[in-house]
């Protein structure tokens, strides 16, 4: 065998070589980002204990709601308005991965005590909501967005102020919502992060290390290709943009 024919078949070896982890990786990488985004999060499951106060649980005449119904993309997305004869201002609720806005009900409870209107609603994916599944990091402002655009056409709630307050997934949206010019005049955000992709990179590199870096090419197109240019919204520059208050709540 000459040393031309084997360099030809070093580099068909080597070509199958690459070819095969490319498409290994991906393999991986779509395997990896479906089991963590690729279920729903459903509601409380009856006759089970929780320490969560729910609606079903407490004196609904004192705390009656209604629910309403919005488009996200291609998915009808459940809310709950509560407080409807208060006019102090309007409390948008978007809540945390893993959770259901009825997880945020005692605090629902504190501001329509304290004369708020509350809309708490469930993302793409979780409890009432249309979605076969959570879809990732950036999901939550998309729906947030969403949300905002049905306050603004909604009769009864667009002449109300309006105040943010988002924990987690929720935390990032409310304030990477900002980029997007919305009318707000408040924000709190708990326990939020600054952009889905770079939250992701972190949870990866802290669970995977240097291989992590192997399969962050799929993770990122997986995302583009699912959130387009909405990807690198962050909250940082959403913030920056509003000219209001906002409060961050966070731990080390």
């Amino acid at each position: 065998m000459n040393e031309k024919t084997m360099k030809g078949r070093y580099i068909i070896i080597m070509g199958f070589i690459v070819v095969a982890l490319i498409i290994g990786s991906s393999i991986v990488a779509h395997f990896i980002y479906a089991q963590t985004f690729g279920s729903r999060v459903e509601g409380f499951p009856e006759n089970q204990f929780t320490t969560y106060l729910r609606w079903e649980e407490i004196d609904q005449t004192r705390y009656p709601r209604e629910e309403v119904r919005f488009s996200s993309g291609k998915n009808q997305l459940q809310g709950f308005i509560d407080g409807r004869s208060n006019d102090k201002g309007l409390v948008v609720i978007s809540q945390g991965l893993g959770g259901t806005a009825d997880s945020y009900f005692p605090m629902i409870m504190n501001f329509v005590d304290n004369g708020w209107r509350v809309l708490a609603f469930n993302n793409t994916g979780v409890g009432g909501s249309e979605g076969e599944n959570t879809r990732g990091l950036t999901q939550s402002m998309i729906d947030l967005d969403a949300a905002l655009r049905f306050v603004k056409g909604a009769t009864s709630l667009k002449e109300l102020p309006v105040m943010l307050v988002g924990h987690s997934w929720g935390g990032y949206a409310v304030c990477a919502a900002l980029n997007n010019r919305h009318d707000v005049c408040a924000v709190v955000s708990f326990a939020g992060y600054n952009n889905g992709n770079e939250t992701f990179t972190e949870h990866g590199v802290s669970e995977a290390g240097a291989f992590y870096y192997l399969l962050y090419p799929h993770f990122w197109v997986i995302q583009r290709l699912k959130f387009g240019q909405t990807m690198k919204l962050n909250a940082v520059d959403g913030i920056n943009k509003a000219a209001i208050p906002v409060m961050i709540i966070h731990n080390s």
